[in-house]
């Protein structure tokens, strides 16, 4: 492997070698992608009473505890609140290394198992539950 005029070169010297070539650029290739874009990850932290709201690198989550939850987010990970119409908050998290991304994304999530019935919940805004009925659907 060699750089020529900003370009990044692999040669195939034996067999082997040959084999692992599309592996070789998928590695290269992540690794620049990782320095150039940051990887993003939401969370949807919905019910009445819920919220959150950042002050400095804490952020503070109310989730029907009867205190608020204190996290100390990394800092390296860059992390935005907003609200959308329904007053949902929407975490917004951005990062260079998406592994560590998406561990702080999960124990965020952690914080509050989802409640199926009543619809509280802190999850990936690309994620689904099933809601379920309750007592009241079986009658």
């Amino acid at each position: 492997m060699k750089t020529e005029n900003e370009n990044i070169v692999v040669s195939i010297d034996s067999q082997e070698d040959k084999n692992l070539r599309w592996l070789t650029r998928t590695l290269i290739n992540n690794m620049v992608e990782w320095v150039t874009h940051w990887f993003e990850k939401k969370l949807l932290v919905m019910w009445v009473g819920y919220g959150a709201k950042l002050e400095g690198q804490n952020l503070i989550l109310s989730l029907g505890f009867s205190h608020k939850v204190k996290f100390q987010v990394p800092s390296s990970i860059q992390i935005k609140v907003e609200q959308d119409p329904k007053w949902n908050s929407i975490l917004t998290l951005n990062g260079i290394d998406k592994q560590y991304l998406w561990e702080i994304a999960s124990n965020i999530k952690a914080l509050k198992k989802p409640e199926p019935y009543k619809w509280k919940w802190i999850r990936y805004f690309d994620q689904f539950i099933k809601l379920k009925p309750g007592k009241a659907a079986k009658k």
